[in-house]
C-alpha cells in the first residue's frame, strides 16, 4: 500500500513538472519561443536522469516522450519557415495522387504542374542557404551540444524526407519521361553531402 501511495504520487508530482514548463512557456509570446524552451528544458531533464542512470524510470520515460513530441512540432515548424512550400506540397500532393490512382485518373489532369515547378526553382536556387539558416538557428536556440545534434540531425533528416518524397511525386506524375523542369531538380546525393558536412561542423 505504501509502494502505491508512493508511486502515485511520483506520477502526480511528474504531472505537475510537466505542467509547470508548459506554463512557463507561455510567458513566451511567439509559439517558436515556447517550443524552444520546452526543448531545452526537457533535454535538461532527460539528461539529469541519465547522469544517474534511471534513464528506464517511468518519470525519465515521461519525459523523453515529451522531448520527442516537442522536436517533432519544432521541426516541423522550422523546415515550414524555410520550405514552406516545398512542405505544403508534398503534403497536399501525396493523397491527391492516392486518389488518382484509385480513380484511375491521370495525375497530370488534376496536379497544379505551375506550383511543382516552380517550388523546383525556388529549392534549386535556395537549397543551401535554407540548410545554413536551419544551422545558424540550432546554434542560436540550443546551447546543449547534445541536445543541438540531436534536433539539427533530425531537421536535416525531414528535409532531405521532403524532398525526396517530391522527387517521387514529379516521378509518378512525368512516368513517360523528364519533366519541364528537370534541370532544376536538385541530386539527393548533393543534399546528402551538404547535410553530412553541417553534421560534421556543430
Amino acid at each position: 500500500l505504501a509502494d502505491e501511495r508512493m508511486g502515485h504520487n511520483l506520477n502526480v508530482l511528474r504531472e505537475n513538472v510537466g505542467g509547470l514548463l508548459v506554463k512557463l512557456s507561455q510567458g513566451h509570446v511567439r509559439k517558436k519561443a515556447q517550443m524552444i524552451f520546452l526543448l531545452n528544458n526537457y533535454h535538461h531533464v532527460v539528461q539529469t536522469h541519465h547522469e544517474q542512470n534511471l534513464s528506464k524510470e517511468p518519470d525519465a520515460k515521461y519525459f523523453q516522450e515529451l522531448l520527442a513530441q516537442q522536436q517533432h512540432a519544432f521541426v516541423e515548424e522550422e523546415l515550414r519557415e524555410s520550405y514552406g512550400s516545398l512542405v505544403e506540397f508534398v503534403k497536399v500532393a501525396e493523397p491527391l495522387l492516392q486518389k488518382c490512382k484509385q480513380e484511375g485518373a491521370d495525375p497530370k489532369i488534376k496536379m497544379d504542374l505551375n506550383a511543382m515547378g516552380n517550388i523546383a526553382s525556388e529549392f534549386n536556387k535556395d537549397w543551401k542557404n535554407g540548410i545554413k539558416r536551419i544551422n545558424q538557428s540550432v546554434l542560436c536556440f540550443f546551447s546543449n551540444f547534445i541536445n543541438g545534434m540531436d534536433i539539427l540531425k533530425k531537421l536535416l533528416t525531414q528535409l532531405l524526407l521532403y524532398y525526396t518524397r517530391f522527387q517521387d511525386i514529379v516521378k509518378t506524375v512525368y512516368s513517360g519521361g523528364d519533366p519541364p523542369f528537370a534541370k532544376e531538380i536538385v541530386p539527393v546525393h548533393s543534399i546528402i553531402y551538404e547535410i553530412k558536412k553541417y553534421s560534421r561542423t556543430f
